[in-house]
């Protein structure tokens, strides 16, 4: 057997009968008693967290639909839709900028090839165009 209160183990004889710890002398119908009330108070304290909890978030959630009902219609908007980006800068090394800009230059060739050769068949077919 062994004590509720100290955790000493030995033989049921060795208890006694009135039950007894024979180390720390504490009757076993005692230390059941003691144990029981701790942990009916734990048990009650873990409710009132509980409620308090609860409550809290009743509260956060009847204050969050008051606020939503009062809000307007741009309010609401602003409150659920997030806000645009904002450039704040531009960081680039020159020479990595000078060789986009080379890139799309070339790239543009053929580009202004199409429109050329589309703004002469128009010319050519139906007497519309810039060229002369």
């Amino acid at each position: 057997m062994q004590c509720l209160a100290c955790n000493h183990e030995a033989a049921v004889a060795d208890f006694g009968d009135p039950l007894c710890c024979p180390q720390c002398g504490i009757l076993y119908e005692m230390a059941m008693l003691k144990k029981f009330n701790l942990l009916k108070a734990e048990l009650e304290q873990v409710k009132r967290q509980e409620q308090q909890l609860r409550e809290d978030s009743e509260r956060t959630k009847a204050v969050t639909e008051v606020d939503l009902q009062s809000m307007s219609l741009q309010d609401m908007k602003a409150f659920y839709d997030p806000p645009a980006a904002v450039a704040s800068g531009f960081n680039t090394r020159f020479l990595t900028l000078l060789g986009f800009m080379t890139r799309l230059a070339f790239a543009s060739i053929p580009a202004l090839l199409v429109l050329w050769v589309a703004a002469l068949l128009l010319k050519r077919f139906l007497g519309l165009g810039w060229l002369s």
